[in-house]
């Protein structure tokens, strides 16, 4: 059978590539499924699904209480909605291993950088559109110190990572794309956040399931 009746005849089981970002590709017959930002949520759902059959982990850090207090005020003054009611968190890594032990030595040299460069930026924010079609997700990138994507890299190049990485970032949450609301919590969470700096707190530096 030709590879095109094949995946023509195939229940798709779309997987992340794990190597490069917004490719994915068939576990069964092997179809590759590129996306674009005009469907990326489509990519950020086969990434989620994947990493829970998994078990992946990713390793995150909580902000400082004056920094979080500032951000989820901003957050509350838009309408974005936290998502399982989480405090806001800087993710640097995604897709580790549930075995924590085997990247022990990468993770501390994460947080040796981090305690020396405890101050990052709010770079960009920006929004990805989801699946339900009645919401998008609000992101914040972040800008760290040149020492903390050194470490970051040491942790994600290591056999243990399974996922391609996307920037140094904090999932701020959802909010509504009724009535153009999501376009106005955007532009207003720009003018609030961006630039902003912010205090990470090192001491609570870990890994934990992909929501």
């Amino acid at each position: 059978m030709s590879l095109f009746h094949l995946a023509k005849e195939c229940n798709h089981r779309f997987v992340p590539d794990r190597h490069v970002l917004r490719i994915a590709f068939c576990a069964y017959c092997g179809i590759c499924r590129p996306t674009d930002v005009k469907n990326i949520g489509i990519y950020y759902r086969y990434r989620r699904n994947w990493s829970h059959r998994e078990g992946l982990l990713h390793a995150a850090a909580p902000l400082s209480e004056e920094s979080t207090q500032f951000i989820m005020n901003a957050m509350a003054e838009c309408g974005v909605v936290s998502e399982d009611d989480e405090r806001p968190c800087v993710t640097y890594v995604e897709g580790l291993q549930p075995e924590s032990g085997l990247y022990e030595n990468q993770v501390e040299a994460l947080r040796a950088a981090i305690r020396n460069y405890p101050i990052a930026r709010i770079s960009y924010v920006h929004k990805v559109r989801r699946r339900d079609k009645s919401s998008d997700l609000i992101i914040a990138d972040i800008w760290n110190d040149p020492s903390i994507y050194e470490a970051v890299n040491g942790l994600a190049s290591t056999p243990y990572c399974h996922l391609p990485q996307w920037s140094v970032r904090i999932v701020l949450g959802a909010v509504t794309r009724k009535n153009e609301t999501s376009k106005e919590c955007l532009k207003k969470l720009r003018y609030l956040l961006s630039n902003f700096h912010i205090q990470v707190n090192p001491d609570g530096l870990h890994t934990m399931q992909i929501l």
